[in-house]
């Protein structure tokens, strides 16, 4: 067993967000002995803590000696370099750290789980090793059973960090209103918590453990874009960020970039103007199908390495650019193959319909969203309207599917859309438009 030790902080001034991933990433490391290090933390922990007095390096080199640590992981920014270094030249470890804002580390591993992580923005050392992995999203999250987000709840979840440094959620309350529950997440440490506990009509949680239940069924989310937002994804939820620290600008400027509804700072008119098209036009419902072109390479290929995408494929192994670009390029001039894009009512890339003409009398379907395109009942929609593009090109055709057994979702998108299944074998499902439909 690694002794491995995390060092990082919870309270009041930095919120909960290092020590929530942190857990996340202890629980996918085997063979270790895990312990945690604060100088400041305010929730309980399943792992032994060493509660520090200061927040000077020292004291941390004669604790991992005490203790005999191998593994450090570092999640906290006010380690300098040169502390990284005194750490290195004190102690025989392994020196991890959590780094998302493109710092000088001198370690041997920085690990970033951002969903806009580049990789290009780090200046390493040449025996530093960059660890992007994919968002570190909670058990309960992966656990909770999804519901179609087509049946309207009325409910609306806020959760502008645990502490809540920006008192935002007494402002953001008033413009929630017109919905029929309004739930608040906060923590203990939360400044205002006597003040939310007297404002009436709102579900006041604290340090709630349901936080995967609440954003089931809710239809939209206000919160920051931090760690919550991969979250919040993850559950196909329509959500607004708004950012209230530097250190989510890498973040906000992914979701604006992806077009998703968030703000640079509070304001409440932008907020209700949001508020008001989430509610109304959560996704675009209008889509459009056009013939692939070169600007989807890099598009396809993000949508390609989608961890839910990569999962349900019939080969779940990360696929590298320059595979895929060769399947793209040599797809692309393949007259086998139909590549369709799908876009949204504002152009913005959706998704991918393509047909494998493998056969002289069939053409195998696929189709794949983004991940805030899922769990809209699109699907079914975009299979139907694929199938009418095929049949005025390809007249004769009959359409199959393939599909993993347990992708559930994508079996009733296609039942809905009038296949029916024909085979079974080795836990892949066959289908075909039904006669009703052809």
């Amino acid at each position: 067993m690694t002794k491995t030790l995390f060092r990082a902080d919870s309270g009041k001034s930095i919120g909960l967000g290092h020590i929530k991933r942190d857990l996340v990433y202890a629980g996918r490391l085997q063979d270790a002995e895990i312990s945690f290090a604060s100088f400041e933390n305010c929730i309980d922990l399943p792992y032994p803590l060493h509660t520090l007095v200061s927040e000077n390096v020292d004291e941390l080199v004669e604790l991992c000696k005490k203790e005999s640590i191998e593994h450090l992981i570092i999640d906290n920014y006010s380690f300098s370099y040169e502390d990284e270094k005194k750490l290195k030249k004190n102690l025989n470890i392994f020196l991890s750290v959590f780094d998302d804002t493109y710092q000088r580390h001198f370690c041997d591993e920085i690990i970033n789980h951002n969903i806009s992580a580049k990789a290009k923005k780090y200046n390493l050392e040449a025996f530093t090793k960059l660890s992007i992995i994919p968002p570190l999203i909670r058990k309960e999250f992966k656990d909770y059973p999804q519901r179609s987000r087509e049946r309207k709840t009325h409910e609306v979840m806020i959760s502008m960090g645990g502490v809540d440094s920006q008192n935002l959620s007494l402002d953001i309350i008033p413009l929630c209103k017109d919905f029929k529950t309004i739930h608040v997440l906060t923590n203990a440490n939360n400044a205002r918590l006597d003040k939310l506990k007297h404002i009436p009509n709102i579900k006041l949680h604290i340090d709630s453990n349901q936080v995967a239940k609440i954003m089931n069924q809710c239809d939209l989310a206000i919160l920051t874009p931090s760690v919550i937002v991969y979250e919040a994804l993850y559950m196909n939820l329509p959500f607004i960020a708004i950012k209230t620290v530097p250190n989510q600008d890498d973040i906000y400027q992914f979701l604006k970039a992806k077009s998703y509804s968030c703000l640079e700072e509070f304001n409440k008119n932008n907020l209700e103007e949001l508020i008001h098209k989430e509610v109304n036009y959560p996704l675009p419902f209008r889509f459009a199908i056009r013939k692939t072109q070169a600007e989807d390479l890099m598009p396809l290929f993000e949508l390609a390495n989608d961890p839910l995408v990569r999962s349900l494929s019939l080969q779940t192994e990360a696929i590298s650019l320059s595979a895929h670009t060769k399947w793209f390029e040599k797809s692309m001039q393949d007259p086998k193959y139909l590549l369709f894009t799908l876009l949204d009512s504002r152009g913005n890339f959706l998704g991918q319909l393509r047909f494998n003409l493998y056969t002289p009398s069939q053409a195998l379907i696929s189709i794949s969203l983004v991940s805030s395109a899922r769990g809209f009942s699109l699907s079914r929609n975009i299979i139907k309207k694929g199938t009418e593009v095929l049949s005025k090109i390809q007249k004769d055709r009959k359409v199959v599917a393939q599909i993993k057994e347990e992708n559930i979702a994508s079996i009733k998108s296609f039942e809905k859309a009038g296949f029916v299944k024909f085979k079974e074998e080795n836990k892949i499902l066959y289908y075909h438009l039904g006669e009703n439909h052809a």
